[in-house]
């Protein structure tokens, strides 16, 4: 069992978050609100990350499609407007997105000297909705949308010494 997570460890997952949703979604980006999550609903954007190490646990993304549409025109090379149906290029601007968010997580983690290693993020299925039960969401509003950071994460219990 793990230890109780800590304010540290979270600001290592929302400030890189929402700094980097503000340098492309606008600068009117901010928390909106936390709260327990019960069940998040089906989204065509959900993505689900395992993290191992001295932080242990399941981080999920969700990710309104207008806000995934408005991401992947800004990260777009020639800066054409992406359509709801390019679903290659909205995957991998969201791909991108959470590349450089868990870039600026896991220095942030080693900087306050937790060692981890964070898996590529796996895309859910639209149909499917995760079961969050009382784990907390920060709900992030960007002027385009909102993306949901539900976090299972928790310090990971000290080795027990060998005799």
């Amino acid at each position: 069992m793990g230890l109780p997570i800590r304010a540290d460890v979270v600001n290592a997952f929302l400030i890189p978050a929402i700094e980097q949703l503000r340098v492309l979604a606008g600068n009117d980006t901010t928390l909106e609100r936390m709260e327990l999550a019960r069940e998040a609903p089906p989204a065509p954007y959900q993505l689900r990350m395992t993290i191992h190490g001295q932080v242990e646990g399941i981080v999920y993304w969700v990710f309104e499609p207008e806000l995934v549409r408005t991401l992947a025109t800004k990260m777009s090379r020639n800066g054409d407007e992406v359509g709801a149906h390019e679903d290659a290029r909205l995957a991998a601007a969201i791909s991108t997105l959470i590349g450089l968010i868990l870039g600026n997580a896991r220095q942030a983690l080693l900087a306050a000297g937790y060692s981890t290693d964070i898996d590529q993020p796996e895309r859910q299925a639209d149909s499917l909705s995760f079961r969050a039960p009382g784990l907390p969401s920060l709900i992030v509003s960007t002027p385009v949308g909102r993306a949901r950071i539900t976090y299972g994460i928790r310090l990971a219990a000290p080795a027990a010494p060998h005799s």
